[in-house]
């Protein structure tokens, strides 16, 4: 993936993309039945592309899957619904309500902390004035200090949806537009996390409390850059939601809107490679059967690291070597 003809996108999962810029009427398949494989595969056949979903599961929605048992289902990934301007935005594309999919039901409390050693536990509402009281028993004058927290919080959130959500950002050089210019200071992109919630709040259960959220980017508030106290805005000022059913309801949504846009997918179909022609481009995805599926582009939902060992070596960005000394974590998809 190393010349013109193959690109890489961040949009609206982290993505592999290899192949020639987009052309109509070329058939792409998508490597990947999770969230962001679903996504894009709606966005592109939206376009007019022929498009097939690969996964090598027997069930499509990847983490945001379900089991079931004894008449029981539970949610094996996510369990929070968030941001839903966000999932509004992408249902616009495709000119759907979430609504008409999606039975979202506002959670009250949002959710309920436990604190070893304390003998009782502390509900939160996403709902200040309900909040505060819970702060202020915790560390006497912090409701104030919370405000003027979540003030900057949903500031900073703004400035992240407006700058980075909805674009394609392929190189440090792509955050670097005025309005992150201007506001990088407020951003707080050079500091971390726990050093910054220690300026705002004194006690180590109000700091954990704040620092919570950072379990959905499996990071640790020690080494997370503390402009993600963006999830602070979402969790107590936008508010915590979940759909009748399970998150696995999200996945489902995806598949029924696929499905009128003429998307196929198979399950039960792991890949074994992806095939080139003509040096870097993309000829056919090879399944583990030894079927061949002919494709004009391939699109990986898929870590770059799993997506990579799938390329003959010569077009390969890292060797497995750099992959090896790497730490893997969570990185665009986040509900």
């Amino acid at each position: 993936m190393k010349d013109e003809t193959a690109r890489k996108a961040v949009h609206p999962s982290s993505l592999v993309v290899c192949g020639p810029i987009f052309i109509m009427d070329q058939k792409i398949v998508v490597i990947g039945g999770g969230m962001g494989g679903l996504a894009f595969a709606n966005l592109a056949a939206k376009k007019g592309y022929a498009v097939t979903v690969l996964e090598k599961n027997e069930r499509l929605g990847g983490v945001a899957n379900q089991f079931e048992a004894d008449g029981f289902t539970f949610d094996m990934g996510p369990s929070w619904y968030l941001m839903p301007d966000v999932f509004q935005s992408y249902f616009d594309l495709l000119d759907e309500k979430v609504e008409d999919h999606l039975d979202l039901t506002r959670l009250d409390p949002s959710y309920r902390i436990f604190f070893q050693g304390h003998h009782r536990s502390f509900d939160f509402y996403s709902d200040l004035e309900r909040d505060i009281p819970t702060f202020e028993g915790l560390e006497p004058g912090s409701g104030e200090k919370l405000r003027n927290y979540l003030e900057k919080s949903k500031y900073q959130y703004e400035i992240a949806i407006r700058g980075f959500m909805y674009k394609n950002n392929d190189s440090v050089f792509d955050f670097l537009n005025k309005e992150v210019a201007t506001e990088g200071r407020e951003l707080e992109v050079f500091s971390k996390m726990s050093k910054y919630v220690a300026k705002h709040f004194s006690t180590d259960e109000v700091q954990k409390i704040m620092q919570y959220t950072l379990v959905f980017l499996g990071s640790s508030p020690y080494n997370t850059p503390a402009l993600y106290n963006i999830m602070s805005h979402i969790d107590f000022n936008m508010g915590v939601f979940y759909p009748q059913g399970g998150i696995h309801e999200i996945p489902k949504a995806l598949v029924s809107i696929g499905k009128k846009l003429g998307v196929e997918y198979r399950t039960d179909a792991p890949i074994a490679r992806i095939k080139t022609k003509r040096g870097p481009a993309v000829k056919s995805v090879i399944l583990e059967s030894g079927e061949e599926i002919e494709a004009d582009i391939v699109v990986s939902n898929a870590s770059v690291a799993h997506t990579e060992s799938l390329l003959p070596k010569p077009y390969r960005d890292h060797s497995e070597r750099y992959w090896n000394t790497r730490k893997l974590a969570p990185s665009a998809l986040i509900m």
